[in-house]
This record gives C-alpha cells, sequence and structure tokens, in this order.
C-alpha cells in the first residue's frame, strides 16, 4: 500500500511540476486578492473571511502568508502552497478509497484519477480560486472518519473529533463542503437507525455452563 501511494504522489507531483512549467494557468483577479490578504496578514491583519464577503474563510490566504514568509512574495509560492494541498488530497483520496474497499487495485485507480485530473479540476487545484483545495481536502477527511465512525469505530472519540474538526474547517474554507458532509451525515444517520432495528443475537448456551443450567435447571441434573 505504502509503495503504491508513494508511485502516484510521485506521478501527480511530476504532472503538477509539468503544469506550473507550462505557465499555462494565468494569475486572475481571486488569486490576486487572496495574496493581497496573505501579504496584509505579514503585516499584522487578521481577515476572517475573503475581502469584501462574509463567507468563504481566510484560511487559503493563511497558508499563502506562511508560504511567503518562507518562500518569498511571488506567484509561485501561491502554485507551490496549492500544489502541496494538491498533493494531500490524493493522498486522503487513496487512503479512503483502501478503506472503503480493502483492494489495492481500487485505491491505485482512485489516486491515478486524482493524480492526473481533467482540466477543471487541475485548474481549480492549481491556482487559489478561494478555498477549493482546502474543501476538497476537508471533504476526503469527513468522508474517511465518516465511514470509520458509521462502522467499526463508533466509540473512538478521536475520530469523532477529527470528523467535526474536517466539516467545520471545511465548512469556512467553502460552503461546498456540503456535498461531502450532507451524504456522510445521512450515512452515518442510516447505519445508527439500522444498528437499532437490528435484532440481537441471542446468547449462546453451552451444555454444561452456569448459563445453561440457569435456563434449563432441570435437564442440568438429568443423567
Amino acid at each position: 500500500m505504502r509503495r503504491h501511494l508513494l508511485i502516484i504522489l510521485l506521478i501527480a507531483l511530476i504532472a503538477r511540476a509539468v503544469l506550473l512549467a507550462s505557465n499555462t494557468v494565468s494569475f486572475h483577479s481571486d488569486e490576486a486578492v487572496v495574496a493581497l490578504m496573505a501579504r496584509h496578514i505579514l503585516q499584522g491583519e487578521r481577515p476572517v473571511f475573503f475581502y469584501g464577503q462574509a463567507y468563504m474563510g481566510s484560511l487559503d490566504a493563511w497558508l499563502v502568508a506562511i508560504g511567503f514568509q518562507l518562500l518569498g512574495e511571488s506567484v509561485l509560492t501561491i502554485r507551490l502552497v496549492q500544489a502541496f494541498l494538491y498533493l494531500l488530497i490524493v493522498a486522503t483520496g487513496y487512503l479512503f478509497a483502501w478503506r472503503v474497499s480493502g483492494k489495492p487495485i481500487i485505491a491505485a485507480v482512485t489516486g491515478l484519477i486524482l493524480a492526473l485530473p481533467p482540466v477543471l479540476f487541475a485548474l481549480y487545484t492549481t491556482a487559489t480560486l478561494g478555498g477549493y483545495n482546502e474543501m476538497l481536502l476537508c471533504g476526503n477527511l469527513v468522508l474517511l472518519f465518516g465511514y470509520e465512525v458509521a462502522g467499526a469505530h463508533r466509540r473512538s472519540w478521536w475520530r469523532w473529533a477529527a470528523l467535526g474538526l474536517a466539516a467545520g474547517i471545511g465548512w469556512w474554507a467553502n460552503g461546498l463542503i456540503i456535498a461531502f458532509a450532507l451524504p456522510v451525515g445521512l450515512f452515518i444517520l442510516w447505519q445508527f437507525v439500522r444498528n437499532l432495528t437490528l435484532p440481537q443475537p441471542l446468547p449462546e448456551f453451552r451444555e454444561g455452563s452456569k448459563q445453561s443450567r440457569r435456563a434449563f435447571p432441570l435437564s442440568a441434573g438429568v443423567g
């Protein structure tokens, strides 16, 4: 599994490097606003939402600000931050597919589809258009932790906490996280109701056991 994931991440990294080197994704106004917000953050500003609106949180700008601090202010730095987030999307998509199917081939196909995406997906994960990378990453985490708490890890408090954190950050970053959170919430609810309505198995009675003697006192002394 680990070897397959590393190969897929390498493919995604090479493909993204080629895309960045080709300079086919132009710098646009939304990206300029995020860059301006990142510069203002380094100057002491603390924005919560995208400039000029009360939705789409400023998480992307904060991450770009970290990139500016480490690598300097440039369009390439913005794209490198987005590339790092994109690789996390590929990795979490692979992990979710493996967790659900248990089959390396299904996980590998999922990872390759994400590593070599169609044009629109490549555009929205290369340029910062307002928290889409963060939303997709949080969406994958919602899928992963939602599947686990609905199944074998219903009592795992840290998985529930991680699910809530991923959904909350995703909602702040971009409201499109609802496309992940709503079906996962319905799936968890369905699993909960299903477990309540399923008949409980009867306890096993073994000959000579205390339970069987209590349940059948007469037969226990026969012979």
